[in-house]
């Protein structure tokens, strides 16, 4: 759940390292939803990149034009639903004792949000995929969708939904959202990690 550039190179030094990875699960992109530019650094050019996905466009699109193993992407569409508030955040305070994981995200978080202007910006992004890894429950079933990543500018890093068979696009399975109980569940299970 990061730029892919460490990933991408590892791969691209032992290519044969890619039979050995079973599945990727990834938080990047945006498919069906604006992207997360910073707009007071991106306004006006590129709305449709994810953070991820832009920081490394090569790397992302390495990934997927490169690879056959699985991916499982868990893009903003999902990830827009599970904001990081200060009830949580306060959650986490109560946990930091008893959790050394709630600590340090208590610590992370709480300095993010002790900027009220980010409030409204911050999500559980990455802890959003991690959650898949040990609870695929609280997430409806990925589905899949034909993905490119757009290299060029003025969208590069834009994981450009097309249709199946496109040439240049990848089958990616996509979680678009949680189950019915999953994004209050989601948060609790963050508590327990």
């Amino acid at each position: 759940t990061a730029p892919a550039t460490t990933l991408a190179a590892a791969l691209k030094a032992a290519p044969g390292r890619a039979a050995k990875i079973r599945q990727l699960v990834w938080m990047a992109g945006a498919v069906d939803v604006p992207g997360n530019l910073d707009p007071a650094l991106f306004a006006g050019w590129n709305d449709k990149a994810e953070w991820n996905v832009f920081w490394d466009v090569d790397a992302a699109a390495y990934l997927l034009e490169s690879t056959s193993f699985p991916i499982v992407l868990f893009p903003l569409d999902i990830c827009n639903q599970a904001p990081l508030t200060p009830a949580f955040v306060e959650r986490l305070r109560e946990h930091r004792e008893a959790n050394a994981l709630a600590n340090v995200l208590y610590e992370s978080y709480a300095m993010e949000l002790g900027n009220p202007t980010n409030h409204s910006f911050y999500r559980m992004w990455d802890a959003v995929a991690a959650a898949y890894v040990g609870r695929p429950d609280l997430f409806m079933p990925p589905q899949p969708r034909w993905l490119r990543i757009e290299t060029q500018w003025p969208n590069a890093g834009w994981t450009q939904p097309l249709p199946e068979g496109t040439r240049g696009s990848r089958e990616v399975y996509v979680v678009k959202n949680f189950s019915k109980s999953g994004l209050s569940d989601f948060y609790d299970y963050v508590l327990t990690l």
